[in-house]
């Protein structure tokens, strides 16, 4: 028969020892190592080891033993008068070590000692060392969710080290041809954390981020709390810029919401620079529309620009491989369907006051600085510009802006020219193109007309002969 039992320090008992002058210093020197003095408070959460084992089931404030007690009363006195953040967890260390043969003491036939290597091995050089928080009791003494927080084994503080009698586990890997010959420890400890507000604003993204961007834009829709918003988006900015990369166009419109509170323009464009636009669909040009009316044409400008910067780099941005397709098939430029995309933009665009076009024109990147099309009227933003091959860019065009170095010149000059650039007949596209254009831009009339004089002279032209091979309308 066995009997188990906990020894449990009454509540009355539980409080600090500490005389209120030592509590006092021990306040202030809370105070500078979290940098409550200055305007950077620290990000990094205070990591106290505990002495002591505890289980989940042991790991209680009431429960605290001998030393970790009054050591983690006075602290968390002192962390709640400055209004920091208390938790007690479980923290988890990994250690990977090189490995050392070990040698026995052997002694030949000769009688000369020697060392002879045996099939254990022992730690040579520490490799790598990680560290994370997973089991959550909060001050209240509610166990939370059970999600993990990487912490820096610098950040953490103990007064026993952490030697054998914390291991929980050990691996060994022998040599592996490219890797091996290792060994794994992993330990176990109590921890007490203590973190800014900022900071644990910032972890909750990393430990429930869904939960945490649904608080962030009920935060945006109070103009009261943006100040609180942009430094909370500031501190998480990692961990929201990865997950825009990972999830994608989903969270746009969550992401734009919260950038039409946040009072730095500058802040908002690094919020959306991790999406990739050409997974966009139609019904997203309303952020983006959205996002322009809120920090401006030229911030448009700028985001578009870092979105296409690194276009010509297909190998930075491989697209997802798809059933029946090529593992060679180019990436994308723009968004699928463009048209549609087009469309949507370009109602949104007519229907603010106020709109550039000349500068959207230049936003998509689609024409070259002095092109005729660059101070086209509205409805040169329906077009999006078009290309030497007469497709419609859109917005990844900017990519062929940066390729085309040629001068500028007029469409019909190019057409009809001795040096024109196209053939009437494959000028088909830009006409259709260009759509209204006639009303506001001059050339755009001129153009549609040579190239109707040119379809009709190549339809009454004869069907060549059988042994023609000569080549003709290829400048």
């Amino acid at each position: 028969m066995v009997l188990t039992f906990d020894l449990v320090m009454p509540a009355a008992a539980a409080g600090s020892d500490l005389p209120a002058a030592r509590q006092a210093e021990l306040r202030e020197a809370l105070r500078q190592a979290m940098g409550l003095d200055g305007d950077s408070p620290r990000l990094a959460p205070w990591v106290l080891l505990l002495d002591h084992e505890y289980t989940e089931h042991g790991l209680r404030w009431p429960l605290l033993k001998d030393d970790d007690r009054w050591r983690v009363a006075a602290l968390r006195e002192a962390a709640e008068a400055l209004g920091l953040h208390v938790h007690l967890a479980l923290a988890e260390l990994h250690e990977t070590w090189t490995t050392e043969p070990v040698l026995r003491l052997r002694r030949s036939e000769s009688g000369r000692d020697y060392d002879e290597p045996t099939d254990d091995v022992e730690p040579s050089e520490l490799i790598d060392e990680q560290m994370s928080l997973d089991f959550w009791v909060g001050a209240d003494g509610r166990v939370g969710p059970r999600r993990s927080l990487a912490i820096d084994p610098d950040d953490t503080l103990c007064l026993v080290d952490t030697d054998e009698s914390y291991r929980t586990a050990e691996e060994y890997e022998g040599y592996m041809g490219n890797y091996g010959d290792t060994l794994d420890y992993w330990y176990r400890r109590a921890a007490l954390v203590i973190r800014t507000p900022l900071a644990d604003a910032r972890d909750r993204f990393t430990m429930g981020f869904d939960a945490a961007l649904a608080e962030a834009r009920e935060m945006a829709a109070h103009p009261s709390r943006c100040a609180e918003l942009a430094a909370r988006v500031q501190a998480a900015a990692s961990v929201l810029a990865d997950q825009a990369a990972r999830q994608g166009r989903p969270l746009l419109a969550t992401y734009t919401d919260i950038t039409l509170a946040l009072p730095d323009a500058d802040a908002a464009v690094v919020l959306l620079q991790s999406f990739y636009p050409t997974t966009f669909a139609a019904e997203d040009a309303g952020s983006l529309a959205r996002w322009a009316r809120r920090h401006g044409d030229d911030r448009l400008i700028g985001l578009l620009q870092t979105w296409y910067a690194v276009t010509d780099r297909t190998w930075r941005r491989p697209g997802p491989w798809r059933p029946g397709t090529s593992c060679l098939e180019p990436p994308r430029l723009w968004p699928q369907s463009l048209p549609a995309f087009v469309k949507a933009g370009r109602r949104l665009v007519e229907a603010s006051a106020g709109c550039s076009v000349r500068r959207r024109s230049s936003a998509a990147g689609a024409l070259p600085p002095g092109h005729p099309l660059d101070d086209a009227g509205p409805a040169a933003a329906s077009a999006g510009g078009v290309d030497r091959r007469g497709r419609a860019p859109g917005p990844g065009a900017a990519a062929a802006r940066r390729r085309w170095r040629g001068p500028a010149k007029a469409p019909d000059r190019r057409a009809a020219g001795p040096a024109g650039a196209l053939p009437l007949t494959q000028l088909g596209p830009i006409v259709q193109a260009s759509g209204a254009l006639a009303r506001h831009w001059p050339q755009a009339q001129r153009l549609r007309e040579q190239v109707r004089a040119g379809l009709r002279q190549a339809l009454v032209e004869p069907p060549r002969a059988a042994g023609d091979h000569r080549l003709r309308g290829i400048p």
